[in-house]
């Protein structure tokens, strides 16, 4: 299941020392996915710390994809921290913003993370707009 939805079969068989960044990336996930999904607690919880750095744009969807498959398929919830907003808008249920390492706003990702927070936290400018391509809301930013 894990190895499939990772697409890592290929690096099944080589030397982990070997592999790239992300490719390491990708291993470590899926090992500490399989120590989750084996383990014999009824609660369990996945965190992630920049679960996208160092990866293609691919399989930055494809961990995110992941994650939220985690969610709705094993029960497992997952905690990540991620600096791409778009991709905090489209994959998370519920947001925390912070600023100056304190907790500024907190709440359901729709609610929370709109344009005047946005604003207040980054000092950006941002819109939601309907993508016809992807048949949803995504988030864009600018100055």
């Amino acid at each position: 299941y894990i190895i499939n939805k990772l697409d890592i079969y290929s690096l099944i068989n080589k030397d982990y020392q070997v592999l790239s960044g992300g490719e390491q990336q990708k291993v470590q996930l899926a090992r500490v996915v399989l120590q989750i999904y084996v383990s014999p607690l009824k609660e369990k919880y996945l965190f992630l710390d920049e679960p996208t750095l160092n990866l293609d744009i691919y399989y930055q969807y494809k961990i995110l994809e992941l994650s939220k498959e985690l969610v709705q398929d094993l029960n497992i919830g997952v905690c990540a921290i991620l600096h791409d907003l778009n991709q905090a808008y489209i994959y998370s249920n519920d947001i925390v913003m912070m600023k100056e390492g304190k907790i500024k706003y907190a709440g359901t990702t729709k609610d929370t993370l709109n344009g005047k927070n946005i604003f207040d936290i980054f000092n950006v400018k941002s819109d939601f707009i309907h993508s016809k391509t992807l048949n949803k809301t995504i988030l864009i930013n600018s100055l």
